[in-house]
């Protein structure tokens, strides 16, 4: 077989191009839900858990809870090859409004919602105060009590017995009590949609803590043992983020600074036109409803009662293009 002939391969690069969208979205079951049925960027789904992780309770949403964003949406030709930055978005959750602006402070971009505050609490460096990392986050670590490899996907801080142990942020504990696995006694606590962390190897647990509780940042929980498998005392530590265990070692710390004071009067001018976009993004969508429900029954749109029941299909995502208009300005 001959590779002589007249074939031709040429490399070339095409432009990746943005488009502005908007979209409002009424949560029926899950978000993940709503993304798919409308046939939006399943990345945003993603994005949106995580801009709203610290505000917005993604498992216990009710339906009627409903979302507008703006965002850029990235093409080569005519194909969508992913989601650029959401710009600005609004989340109505069991009755309340969360705001989040994308906004640049000390060259770190972040999310702030209407007043200039984080939407972001940070996580404490370590669940403890005084210990050293005896074990890192690895996929194949040689156990030190069976003596075969398997995955350790968490971190081992070497501690005496009964050195504290404080929960990493605020949360929800989930599971307390005995690891059938090797864990020995344990605590889960879920901080928001997005992150879950596991403390194991306790000797004891902290007097008035119990499953379905709420925590704070660096409330006490437990004490260092040596429960399960284990040869000395030690915390082993993991953090799961939508479910997969990362390394606790590199959790981004995002800001949780507001907007600083001598920057607040800009900022909320930045997000004036923003907001007064979603604002009216939301208010025509859920008019249109009206519309078409009062049609349909003889009410004016004045008289239409708004019911979770019986939402109609979503529209599709609004594409307009750059600049954007009613003076939404860029940064």
């Amino acid at each position: 077989m001959s590779l002589r002939g007249d074939t031709i391969i040429y490399r070339d690069r095409k432009e990746v191009t943005y488009k502005r969208k908007t979209t409002v979205g009424v949560i029926e079951t899950s978000l993940w839900n709503t993304i798919s049925d409308n046939a939006l960027n399943p990345n945003l789904a993603l994005d949106l858990s995580d801009i709203f992780a610290w505000t917005v309770d993604f498992f216990g949403l009710e339906k009627g809870d409903h979302f507008t964003v703006i965002y850029d949406e990235q093409y080569v030709d005519s194909i969508s090859i992913g989601i650029g930055p959401i710009h600005a978005a609004y989340f109505h959750h069991r009755g309340n409004p969360f705001y989040a602006f994308r906004y640049e402070q000390d060259s770190v971009m972040s999310f702030f919602d209407e007043k200039g505050e984080s939407l972001r609490k940070a996580f404490l460096k370590a669940p403890l105060k005084f210990s050293r990392i005896s074990s890192r986050f690895s996929h194949s670590r040689l156990h030190p009590v069976l003596k075969i490899r398997r995955p350790h996907h968490g971190v081992d801080y070497a501690a005496a017995a009964g050195t504290p142990v404080y929960a990493l942020g605020d949360g929800r504990i989930t599971h307390k009590g005995w690891d059938t696995k090797g864990g020995g006694n344990y605590i889960k606590i879920r901080h928001n949609s997005v992150y879950t962390t596991v403390y194991m190897h306790l000797s004891g647990f902290a007097k008035g803590v119990r499953k379905n509780m709420m925590v704070t940042q660096g409330q006490l929980i437990g004490y260092v043992g040596s429960t399960g498998l284990a040869t000395g005392p030690h915390l082993d530590f993991r953090v799961y983020k939508n479910g997969k265990a990362i390394d606790p070692l590199t959790i981004e710390a995002p800001p949780v600074d507001p907007v600083k004071e001598e920057q607040l009067p800009e900022y909320l001018e930045y997000i004036k036109p923003w907001k007064q976009k979603l604002d009216s993004l939301t208010r025509a969508h859920f008019f249109n409803r009206d519309s078409a429900a009062s049609q349909e029954s003889g009410q004016s749109p004045a008289d239409s009662v708004h019911t979770p029941a019986g939402e109609p299909a979503l529209p599709e995502s609004q594409e307009y293009p750059l600049p954007v208009p009613d003076n939404v300005p860029e940064r």
